[in-house]
This record gives C-alpha cells, structure tokens and sequence, in this order.
C-alpha cells in the first residue's frame, strides 16, 4: 500500500504519465511491500542524473534510474526515492519502438523493485527481476516493455 505518493519533474516540455507510474507504484507495492510505502519519484534530465550517478556510484554518465531506500528505522512505514531519467526513456523508448510512458514507467518500476528487494546482479534474480516489470506492466494495461 501506498501511504504517500510524489511526483516531482524538472524537465521542461516532459508529460509525466502520472496516473500510469501510480498504478504501476501501487501495483507492485501491494504485491512486494511488507507494509505502507512512502514514494517519491524525481524525474530529471541526463545531467541531473549524472550527478547523482557520479556522487553515489563514482560514474558520472547518464544511467536510467537510480533508486534509494531511506527508511528510518524509528518510522512504521518505508520511505522510497526513485529517480528517473526522461531524457533516457524517451530515446529509449524510440529506439525500442514503444511509448514514452511505457519505458518511463518501467524505469520508475524497475527502482522501486530494488528498493522492495529485487536484484538482477545474477541472471537468475535478473529474470526473476524483468518478468515481475513486465507481468506489473501487464496487469495494468502497459504490456510488456523490458522484452517487447
């Protein structure tokens, strides 16, 4: 369950699909979380994502999304930031054939899966990782993104 939920965007000229990445936020929350989720979702542009990139990982090149869990442990509830880039999703997306909201979506999934304990660091939980995007995506109308 989602207790709060925050879209910020900071790219000029970008639609966020806000109700899509909420049913899609919400979607895995009831399946994943272990309790009620906090969520705030940043979009951003290549440079922005940059810099956090090069803060948190020492690489300083755009990537797709970055996720973090900043739960307090005094706290009854999970606190989650995702960030995404929309820059990234709309090349992507055009490169991939499918929609803008489609990949945007599956990148806001994609880090909050990390943050309710998926990896895809193996190809076993990589697997694991990509089918419940694409079977999220599936069930609210989306279809399948990561294997389109």
């Amino acid at each position: 369950m989602i207790l709060t939920f925050d879209i910020d965007n900071s790219v000029e000229g970008i639609t966020v699909p806000q109700d899509k990445i909420r049913r899609a936020a919400q979607a895995a929350c009831e399946k994943y979380a272990k309790g009620p989720v906090d969520l705030n979702i940043a979009i951003v542009d290549d440079a922005a994502i940059s810099r956090v990139h090069g803060e948190y990982m020492d690489d300083d090149s755009p990537t797709d999304v970055m996720s973090f869990d900043l739960t307090d442990d005094f706290e009854d509830f999970a606190s989650f930031q995702v960030i995404v880039n929309a820059q990234m999703a709309q090349r992507e997306a055009e490169k991939r054939g499918h929609s803008f909201d489609a990949e945007l979506c599956l990148y806001v999934l994609h880090g909050l899966l990390h943050n309710l304990g998926f990896d895809d660091q193996t190809q076993i939980d990589f697997e694991k990782m990509h089918n419940a995007e694409d079977e999220i995506l599936s069930q609210i109308g989306i279809g399948k993104v990561y294997r389109s």
